[in-house]
Formats: C-alpha cells, structure tokens, sequence
C-alpha cells in the first residue's frame, strides 16, 4: 500500500508537517519543510494523470481549467484559515493544523484505496504493465 505514490505523497506531508510543529531548530525546519515540498509535486503529476486518463479528450481542456480554479480556491481558503490559526496560536499552531490537514488527506487516500479495492492501480502501476 506504501508503494502507492498518493499514499507516499500524503505520507510525506504529514511526516513533515509534524515535524515543523515538533522541531525549533532552523536546519530541521527546513529540512522538514523541504520533506512537505516533497509531497506537493507527486500529488500535481498524479492529479494531472488521473484527469487525461478519466476525461474524455474533448472535455480535458475544461477540466484542468477546474482542477486549477479549484486548487486556487483551496489555496486562497488554506490561506484564510491558516493565517487566522497563526494570529492566534503562532506559528506552532499553524505547523499543527498543516499536519492535521496532511493527516486527513493520508486518511481519505486510505479510505479511497480501500473503498476501490486491491484491483484498482495506480497510474504509474498500469504504466509499468505497459
């Protein structure tokens, strides 16, 4: 399950965000905010190949349209939130609502690979049976 680049990619988030809300030592926070970059791209590429292999060709333009309007969205809303919990708590308080968002989207992609089942890949699973 691990072997799971979604599962990987939410893993790592989280593993990182609970580090930054762990550690106060500047080299560790970086290293540990380099560890949550290290989540962000698997994720993009993921969602980007999930679209062109779901969508029909004629609808892929209208689609990566929404999937960017919609990741501007959660950015501008992760924002607000985030900026409301760091006035409030500092920034250890932020670090601790990012690793609880990394946590529930470890979570949901759990939830999700078991609702679909073990017959279901991944796209670079049935990439490598190419």
């Amino acid at each position: 399950m691990i072997g799971d680049p979604g599962l990987g990619a939410a893993l790592l988030i989280t593993t990182g965000a609970a580090a930054l809300a762990a550690v106060h030592h500047k080299v560790a926070e970086f290293t540990a905010l380099f560890v949550v970059g290290l989540g962000v791209g698997p994720i993009i590429i993921l969602t980007g190949t999930f679209v062109e292999r779901h969508v029909d060709r004629s609808l892929l333009t209208q689609t990566f349209a929404l999937m960017s309007a919609l990741s501007a969205a959660g950015i501008a809303l992760a924002g607000l939130a985030g900026g409301a919990v760091v006035q409030a708590n500092g920034a250890t308080g932020g670090f601790v609502l990012l690793t609880a968002c990394g946590a529930a989207l470890l979570g949901l992609a759990i939830a999700v690979r078991a609702a679909v089942g073990p017959a279901a890949r991944s796209p670079v699973d049935s990439d490598r049976r190419s």
